[in-house]
């Protein structure tokens, strides 16, 4: 009985366990009140074959109920083991979870940061050329500005301005301002930024300096020249500061030199608190700025 209401239990489930526990002990009762005194009057005398007999009999019977014991253990251990490692994985999921609702929140709030100080440094542009109505030196606000959009693009692409690629950012602002100027040779760019915390220094201040250093290069120094070649690098310095290098191959005109592209290189830098040098040399135009390293 006690066999099979076990086996009953653990192989065929709890509904067929619990009609084999009534049924069998249903059957017990019945005999018990119409057939157990019969059958104690009735008991023969056991020899020692009856007796090796109900040995063996209640032997199997044990080892049976051992075995199922032994699997239902065996099972029970294995469904805690599969417990503990689907909770540990929920564990997990939920550290990831939240860890990234957080790093959403701090996008978020310095997304709203960036954008109500691009919006300052674009009124500061468009202010500095309001006494400058001609229609070059609107489309160069406009570039300016497209300077700023690009970076947004750029950080959008590459999962915010952690991960952000100062050498894309300056290939694809390249690109667009050979596209506003129509530029027809074929320009070589050598872009080394060896930054890595990208996220430590002022992105935008630095993309409208590239912006203004590039377009006057491409304005004024490339006419005579047949192969234009761009170079920037940048590396961080032992004392806290990061060095920027521009140079240029092309023969500038000193009459040419744009006063309100010069004027914002010496705002943009200004506001960076850096200071830089500038050689006008018959090989081409270097500039070198240094600025503070901004830690967080």
């Amino acid at each position: 009985m006690i066999l099979n209401i076990l086996l009953g239990f653990f192989v065929l489930g709890r509904k067929w366990g619990t009609f084999l526990l009534l049924s069998h002990f249903l059957i017990l009762f019945i005999y018990i009140y119409f057939r157990m005194t019969d059958n104690i009057q009735n008991i023969p005398i056991y020899d020692k074959a009856d007796l090796w007999n109900f040995i063996i009999e209640i032997s199997i019977v044990s080892f049976g109920i051992y075995y199922i014991i032994i699997q239902y253990l065996k099972t029970t251990k294995h469904a805690f083991k599969q417990e503990k490692t689907v909770n540990e994985e929920l564990k997990k999921n939920n550290a990831i979870i939240i860890k990234q609702n957080s790093e959403k929140e701090l996008m978020l709030k310095e997304i709203h940061h960036r954008v109500k100080n691009n919006l300052q440094i674009i009124t500061s542009i468009l202010r500095l050329q309001s006494q400058q109505k001609t229609v070059n030196n609107f489309e160069e606000a406009i570039l300016r500005i497209d300077s700023i959009a690009i970076i947004h693009d750029t950080m959008y692409k590459q999962e915010f301005s952690t991960n952000f690629d100062l050498e894309i950012y300056f290939k694809n602002l390249s690109k667009n301002i050979i596209s506003n100027y129509n530029f027809s040779k074929k320009i070589e760019l050598e872009i080394t930024p060896n930054i890595n915390c990208t996220d430590c220094i002022e992105v935008v201040p630095l993309a409208i300096l590239i912006n203004e250093l590039m377009t006057n290069s491409y304005k004024h120094a490339f006419e005579s020249v047949s192969k234009p070649l761009i170079s920037i690098s940048m590396q961080t310095n032992h004392n806290g500061t990061y060095t920027l290098d521009y140079s240029d191959n092309g023969r500038w005109k000193e009459d040419s030199t744009p006063n309100f592209g010069s004027e914002m290189i010496e705002t943009v830098v200004e506001q960076m608190e850096g200071r830089f040098k500038l050689k006008k040399e018959k090989r081409g135009t270097f500039y070198s700025f240094i600025f503070n390293y901004l830690e967080n």
